[in-house]
């Protein structure tokens, strides 16, 4: 159901990112369907980037705790399981961009820049001794990492690792992609 703005409404831009959907044989969601989804939730100006689940919207005098509980009841009850979300302000996608994460690394085929969303763990310390992976920052629960790629060592390598210290609730998105989310805004 649709808030009705008023002068003394706030209305805050999010985006979400799921874990888990469009990827091999796992649960397959069209991005016009997820875009319904939070239209019915009464989310404005909903914008689906790609297709991993990166989804921007508005809401209108909403706390975030509100939002993610509305955006995991709604999930559940289309797909029939609990998909994990990273919500965040889109306010805070803004200033990751401006503390410039990546600056004097250079990407490349074997060198990948990554951005993991890790729910509710805002800057709890990272540590991970591996040559193949290096943590640049840590902020408001956002991990930019880098990734050397070589034999045996790709996205599941990194995934696999910060899984073993945050658990499966964790999403990563490539640093481009966040770009991207950030420029459909």
């Amino acid at each position: 159901m649709r808030k009705e703005k008023t002068e003394e409404s706030t209305v805050n831009k999010y985006a979400v990112f799921f874990r888990g959907i469009n990827i091999g044989n796992s649960l397959i969601i069209k991005m016009q369907d997820l875009k319904k989804a939070f239209e019915s939730l009464g989310y404005e100006d909903v914008k689906t980037v790609q297709n991993s689940g990166n989804v921007i919207f508005e809401a209108v005098d909403k706390s975030i705790e509100t939002i993610s509980l509305e955006i995991k009841a709604k999930m559940n009850k289309i797909f029939s399981r609990d998909i994990s979300i990273a919500l965040h302000p889109f306010v805070e996608l803004v200033e990751l961009k401006t503390k410039k994460p990546f600056i004097g690394e250079k990407e490349g085929p074997d060198k990948k820049f990554y951005v993991t969303f890790i729910p509710g763990s805002e800057n709890k310390k990272v540590i991970f001794r591996d040559e193949n992976f290096k943590v640049l920052l840590i902020y408001k629960g956002m991990i930019c990492s880098v990734l050397r790629f070589s034999e045996g060592v790709g996205t599941i390598y990194l995934m696999d690792a910060i899984q073993k210290q945050y658990g499966k609730a964790v999403t990563t998105r490539t640093w481009g992609t966040v770009l991207k989310v950030l420029g459909k805004a």
